[in-house]
């Protein structure tokens, strides 16, 4: 017979475990932007893990991967009662230790994504380092876009006729960072005025917003 005990820890794990559920739901989607939203999610289940996890020895806590830890799990009675005292805590502190070793850092380029969606730009979930690094990153990508644009001939001296039977064939989408770049006389901080934007709410489409600009 399962304990009082032993529900309130079923409770919990399922609350443990449904935040990779709702992540992978969230990550799984096909019909909006998902790169953007992955390091954010990642940033938030290791914080729910982080919780209470402190006091555990982390190196000893293993891989919770392993296979080879399957087999120290000892086959008792299932009518004996478990001793679910701590055991909440370990098992967050097992997923917290793993999910470090396979994300020690959210790295500049992976959250060069985030940066560029307008839901997410402000990088509040970020450490402010990391922040000021994809900051800088992108404007160092946003001048060597700019720069390769002046590189580029500009194919507007072609015939009107070979422009518009063209057209649909040679239209190219301008990308975020391209969208940044004002055909201005007057030098402007386009990254920095972009940064300055109120964000969108969550439940708007960074794309369709981005096609506005």
């Amino acid at each position: 017979m399962i304990t009082d005990e032993e529900w309130d820890f079923l409770a919990d794990i399922i609350e443990v475990l449904s935040t990779f559920a709702d992540a992978t739901t969230e990550l799984g989607g096909s019909k909006y932007v998902t790169s953007s939203l992955h390091s954010r999610l990642i940033i938030e289940i290791i914080k729910i893990l982080e919780t209470d996890s402190q006091n555990i020895n982390r190196e000893e806590t293993g891989n919770a991967f392993d296979e080879e830890n399957q087999d120290e799990i000892p086959n008792d009675d299932i009518n004996k009662s478990v001793n679910t005292y701590g055991l909440i805590n370990e098992i967050k502190s097992i997923l917290y230790t793993n999910l470090i070793k396979y994300y020690p850092t959210i790295t500049t380029d992976a959250l060069i994504s985030s940066i560029l969606d307008p839901r997410f730009k402000s990088l509040d979930f970020t450490l402010s380092i990391q922040k000021s690094h994809t900051e800088q990153q992108l404007r160092t990508l946003f001048e060597q876009e700019k720069n390769n644009q002046k590189n580029t001939p500009d194919a507007s001296g072609t015939s009107d006729a070979s422009s518009t039977s063209g057209s649909s064939s040679t239209f190219k989408r301008k990308s975020p960072i391209e969208r940044l770049i004002k055909d201005n006389v007057v030098a402007l901080d386009e990254v920095g005025k972009y940064l300055q934007l109120n964000e969108i709410p969550f439940t708007s489409d960074p794309l369709v917003w981005w096609n506005g600009k």
